[in-house]
């Protein structure tokens, strides 16, 4: 049996990356031949595309250009990063389709489509694009979700019918949020599964062959703090600081604002490709970060973390959907509540990894279900 999947994966974005090759991964163990569909996500956005440096002074001026040139060196090797891992690791169909009519028009065949993971169903990026919802592919297909996520609790009405129509279609759907659960229920009348994001089937051991460690040989708080969901700042950097000061050990920005760039005490790093995403994870002493799959990492890695959201309700409610589901909501922390103590970064994880195991196994109890309906 030939699968194809539809995921994004052509966005320089460490998690849309990794979780197409753990998808990918997993489904290979499981004895099938897959390949990810080489659809070029049409409402992709960058990730750091937010510069912002609040830079006035002649001085920290000049100082801006050399960092804009260091900035823009390092994000061509990112780029040069994210693509020769994609060519090196993810099997990609041999056509690419650039639009959702190209797809349409003139769809790829397999036996079974999985759609899955990350924000495939989130409504803000797709808008009418119904190609994650695997409208393109032959009626008699078999169609499976697999934890398809719409990173928010609702769905706009003027969406409700493309999705309706097109979910009543697949033969087996799991989310990757319990808000998820709720929606896919409301649309369609049907209960899906809750399952673990992709990259949490792959176990810290798998992951850590493949991760390549920086250089850096001093204790180090990783921050990965992203601003499309919500605006972090001034509080994520006022956080890091805090930590600095308590711990001692040196802070490392990962893609950061311009301006986050410029605080003392900070390395900047803007080449990590996939592999050395992991790597900075992997090694470093404290992750502090906005980010869901930087959240998902760490607590795979079973380092001392805080996952940072936002202070007001949230349409965003990935990271705390997965932390109450391994029990680490110790480990959240809302934009400008009072400054955390020292037994946050101490986590026990042993209670995690017994749930972890437990729900990694049941999710792909799923899969290999869905693929043998």
């Amino acid at each position: 049996m030939t699968i194809g999947i539809t995921t994004i994966h052509r966005i320089c974005n460490y998690g849309s990356a990794l979780q197409a090759y753990a998808l990918q991964q997993c489904i290979s163990k499981l004895g099938y031949d897959c390949e990810v569909i080489d659809y070029i996500y049409p409402n992709s956005f960058h990730l750091d595309a937010r510069l912002s440096t609040g830079l006035t002074n002649s001085s920290l001026l000049r100082r801006a250009k050399n960092a804009i040139a260091d900035f823009l060196t390092q994000k061509s090797k990112r780029e040069e990063r994210f693509a020769e891992f994609l060519s090196r690791h993810i099997k990609l169909s041999p056509n690419r389709y650039e639009t959702k009519e190209a797809i349409r028009d003139d769809p790829p065949f397999y036996d079974t489509y999985i759609t899955g993971s990350d924000q495939v169903w989130n409504p803000r990026y797709m808008y009418e694009d119904p190609t994650f919802l695997l409208e393109f592919a032959p009626l008699d297909a078999r169609r499976i979700a697999y934890a398809a996520s719409f990173g928010d609790t609702r769905i706009d009405s003027r969406y409700a019918g493309l999705y309706q129509r097109n979910l009543r279609t697949f033969h087996a759907i799991s989310v990757r949020e319990s808000q998820g659960v709720q929606i896919v229920s409301d649309l369609i009348g049907v209960k899906p599964s809750h399952v673990l994001d992709p990259t949490m089937l792959l176990s810290a051991t798998e992951w850590k062959r493949l991760a390549v460690a920086p250089k850096l040989r001093r204790k180090y708080i990783l921050c990965y703090f992203l601003g499309y969901a919500f605006n972090p700042l001034p509080y994520s950097d006022d956080l890091a600081e805090h930590v600095r000061r308590i711990t001692g050990y040196e802070l490392v920005y990962l893609n950061p604002w311009l301006k986050s760039a410029f605080l003392p005490h900070v390395k900047a790093v803007y080449d990590a490709g996939p592999r050395e995403f992991l790597g900075w994870i992997e090694n470093a002493e404290i992750v502090l970060t906005t980010s869901f799959h930087g959240t998902a990492f760490a607590a795979n890695f079973n380092r001392p973390f805080l996952s940072l959201v936002d202070d007001a309700p949230s349409l965003d409610c990935r990271q705390i959907s997965l932390l109450n589901e391994i029990h680490l909501q110790s480990q959240l922390l809302r934009k400008n509540s009072l400054w955390p103590e020292c037994s946050h970064f101490s986590p026990d994880f042993s209670e995690a990894n017994k749930i972890l195991e437990n729900v990694r196994c049941a999710s792909v109890d799923f899969l290999r279900a869905a693929l043998q309906l």
